[in-house]
């Protein structure tokens, strides 16, 4: 049995797979059958552009604190502290967003 996209013709948008031993037969004309190669799962996704199945990226990993102290603003008054002082600063507010510190 081989896998198979359902795309919309103009778009490219992916509006469902299906595993089936033939290609699907389609009721409407606006959507083809696309043959893909596996089972699409959480390590790729849809290019709509190239009606293919490509690597997912890796998610950007982003750190809650370094956004704090990005801040205009905040880097005014963090300039104002000596390094020991703007390390201890940064370890309360590391303490208190414990495990949610880092995003996505």
């Amino acid at each position: 049995m081989s896998w198979y996209a359902i795309v919309e013709k103009v778009t490219g948008i992916a509006k469902s797979y299906t595993q089936q031993d033939s290609p699907p037969a389609l009721i409407d004309n606006s959507l083809e059958a696309i043959l893909i190669t596996k089972q699409p799962d959480t390590d790729v996704m849809w290019n709509a552009a190239t009606k293919t199945l490509i690597a997912r990226p890796l998610p950007i990993i982003k750190d809650r604190i370094q956004d704090i102290i990005d801040d205009p603003d905040i880097s005014v008054f963090l300039a104002t502290l000596t390094s020991i002082q703007r390390q201890r600063l940064r370890d309360v507010i590391s303490k208190h967003f414990g495990d949610f510190r880092f995003y996505a």
